[in-house]
C-alpha cells in the first residue's frame, strides 16, 4: 500500500499517540542494543507527563502521519538541540526519519542556528551519522540505578542560507519559455557536465512536449560562480537539492519536471523526495543511490585520463577556471574512504511523483542494481528503461530513442 506521508506540527492532542509510539519503538526496535532492564528504565520516561507536556508546549514538534495515523515524530529544543526522534516500528527504513530531520534542520537554519546537537542512542547513531552528525563523546547515563550508553553528537549546518552564500544571479542558465502556462523541464547535468554539454537535447525535448526548458550550471561548473565551500561533505547532493529548491522560487517555477543525468539524476531524486510539492515528475539517467565498485573503477580511470591525456584541456573549454576544483570535488570525494557509506535509499519512499529511470545496459559507472533499487522503493508510479549496448550517457548515445521515450513519459504528466 502506498505511503501517504504528511508532516505537520505536533499538538497537545497528540500526546497519547506519541507516548504509545515512544514505548512501542523502544521495546521493538532497540532490543538489539539494550537489555531488558535498560529498555524498562528507558520507556519509564513515558510516565513523566510534565516533561511531555513541557516538550509539546515549548519545543518545535513535528509529527509524521500516514493516512492520519502518527508514524513518527521529532522535536527541536531551543532551536539547536534535537531532543526526541522516533519512528513507528512498522515504518522503519521508509525515509520517515530523513523527512522529519530535514524539516527540523530547515527550522534550525531559519532561526539562525549554525550547529545542532543531540544525545543519541546506539540504535539511532547510524542514522544521525548518515545525515552528517559526528560523535563528540560516548556517554554513560544512569537512570534509576541502570546505566545506558548514548552519544553526544553534533552537526555544523551547511546550507545555502549559511555556509553556501551566493546570489542566484551567479548561476548560469539557458531558459527557453516558448510555451506560456505549460510546465518547465529542468535539466541537471552530471559530475563533469554543464549547460553547453547538453547540446540541443533540452530544446528538442521542449519542442516535442510543448514544454518550457531551463538548463543551469551548478555552482562550481561551467559559467556559474566557483564553489563556495572548500571541501565537499557526503551530503553534497542533498545540499544541491536544497539549492535547487531555492532557485525554483527565484525562477518562479511552482511545478517542475526534472531530467537529471548521473549526479544530476541523484539530485533529481533527492529534490523530489524533499520538496514533493514542487516536482511533478522526474527522469533520471545513470543515477546513483549508493556507491559501487564499478563506479569507483570508472572514476579511477577518469583520474588517470585527467593526469595523462588532454582531458583537462577539454574540460577547460567548458568550465574555464572552475575545472581543477570541479574535477577533484567529484573524483576526490567519490574515491575517499568516508564516501563509501554514502547511500540515499532512505529518501526513495518519499518520492510520490511519477518517475522514468533510464540506464544504459553497459553503463561503466553503475550496475542495474541502481535502477532496481530506485524503481522498487519509490512510492509513486515508476518505470524503468534499460537500453542495450548503451553506456553512461543515453541522451548522447541514443538521442532519438531517449527523446521519444522521455516525451511519451512527459505527455502523461501534462
Amino acid at each position: 500500500m502506498t505511503l501517504q506521508l504528511t508532516i505537520r506540527p505536533g499538538t497537545i492532542y497528540d500526546l497519547a499517540e506519541l507516548l504509545q509510539l515512544f514505548v512501542d519503538t523502544i521495546t521493538t526496535v532497540c532490543t538489539n542494543d539494550y537489555n531488558d532492564q535498560q529498555i524498562k528504565v528507558w520507556t519509564s520516561g513515558a510516565e513523566d507527563e510534565e516533561r511531555w507536556f513541557d516538550m509539546l508546549s515549548n519545543q518545535f514538534v513535528l509529527v509524521a502521519e500516514d493516512a492520519e495515523k502518527i508514524i513518527g515524530f521529532c522535536t527541536l529544543d531551543k532551536g539547536n538541540y534535537v531532543d526526541l526522534m522516533y519512528v513507528h516500528k512498522d515504518y522503519q527504513g521508509q525515509g520517515i526519519a530523513s523527512r522529519l530531520y530535514s524539516e527540523i534542520e530547515k527550522e534550525a537554519i531559519k532561526i539562525g542556528n549554525k550547529r545542532l546537537t543531540s544525545d543519541v542512542s546506539i540504535t539511532a547513531r547510524p542514522f544521525f551519522e548518515k545525515v552528517g552528525f559526528k560523535v563528540v563523546t560516548k556517554q554513560i547515563v544512569v537512570r534509576k540505578g541502570i546505566e545506558l550508553i548514548n552519544f553526544k553528537m553534533s552537526k555544523e549546518l551547511t546550507n545555502m542560507q549559511t555556509k553556501i552564500k551566493f546570489s542566484p544571479e551567479e548561476i548560469s542558465i539557458n531558459r527557453i519559455d516558448n510555451y506560456p502556462g505549460r510546465p518547465t523541464i529542468i535539466f541537471l547535468h552530471d559530475s563533469l557536465g554543464c549547460v553547453e554539454l547538453w547540446r540541443d537535447f533540452p530544446e528538442k525535448l521542449g519542442t516535442l512536449t510543448n514544454c518550457n526548458v531551463l538548463v543551469y550550471d551548478r555552482q562550481g561548473y561551467g559559467k556559474s560562480c566557483p564553489f563556495i565551500y572548500s571541501k565537499r561533505d557526503n551530503d553534497y547532493m542533498e545540499l544541491e537539492a536544497d539549492i535547487l529548491n531555492e532557485l525554483l522560487s527565484f525562477w518562479n517555477i511552482d511545478k517542475a519536471i526534472l531530467f537529471g543525468h548521473s549526479d544530476g539524476g541523484s539530485i533529481a531524486l533527492l529534490t523530489a523526495a524533499k520538496y514533493p510539492e514542487k516536482i511533478s515528475g522526474i527522469i533520471t539517467e545513470g543515477a546513483h543511490v549508493l556507491v559501487e565498485e564499478v563506479t569507483l573503477n570508472g572514476i579511477r580511470e577518469a583520474i588517470d585520463l585527467y593526469k595523462t591525456t588532454d582531458l583537462k584541456s577539454k574540460l577547460e573549454k567548458y568550465h574555464g577556471d572552475n575545472t581543477e576544483d570541479m574535477f577533484w570535488a567529484w573524483a576526490g570525494k567519490w574515491t575517499s574512504d568516508e564516501f563509501r557509506s554514502w547511500n540515499i535509499e532512505s529518501f526513495l519512499p518519499l518520492i510520490k511523483c511519477p518517475s522514468l529511470i533510464i540506464q544504459g545496459e553497459d553503463d561503466e559507472y553503475g550496475t542495474l542494481e541502481q535502477v532496481e533499487k530506485i524503481n522498487s522503493q519509490v512510492s509513486g508510479p515508476s518505470s524503468k528503461l534499460i537500453i542495450p549496448n548503451i553506456k553512461h550517457t543515453p541522451h548522447k548515445e541514443a538521442p532519438d530513442f531517449v527523446l521519444d521515450k522521455s516525451a511519451e513519459f512527459i505527455s502523461k504528466l501534462v
